[in-house]
């Protein structure tokens, strides 16, 4: 059976981007994660050890997110790489893990509601 856990629109203020402006200034993002894989027996057992606790995602989002980089695609990168780490850790298989970077005000001479890097890891 796989189950998933999904994180919606986490919301943190960055420094993230290519020029020094946003790197100073900052501005708004929001990550989403998806992890699917089998928690089944956590849920059975009602023991948070035996599955990847959301609260450990989030503070490595916040972690990953108050590192500036140049680039959102190697933030995504870096969560993607440290959920797949936590995940080895409990012996847990992720299926698939989707993560979505969400750069809400890129500079951008035309209106955007959001620039995002998105990772899809899959497991086969």
């Amino acid at each position: 059976m796989l189950n998933r856990i999904e994180i919606s629109k986490l919301e943190t203020y960055s420094f993230h981007g290519c020029n020094k402006e946003e790197r100073k200034k900052g501005g708004p993002f929001t990550v989403d994660v998806e992890v699917d894989f089998n928690f089944m027996d956590s849920a059975k057992k009602d023991n948070l050890k035996l599955t990847l606790d959301y609260a450990q995602i989030t503070d490595i989002i916040k972690t990953e997110m108050s590192k500036p980089s140049k680039l959102i695609e190697s933030v995504n990168k870096r969560i993607v790489d440290n959920i797949i780490l936590l995940a080895e850790k409990k012996a847990i298989k992720i299926e698939r893990l989707l993560v979505r970077v969400n750069k809400l005000k890129p500079p951008l001479e035309i209106k955007s509601k959001g620039i995002s890097s998105v990772i899809i890891y899959k497991n086969i």
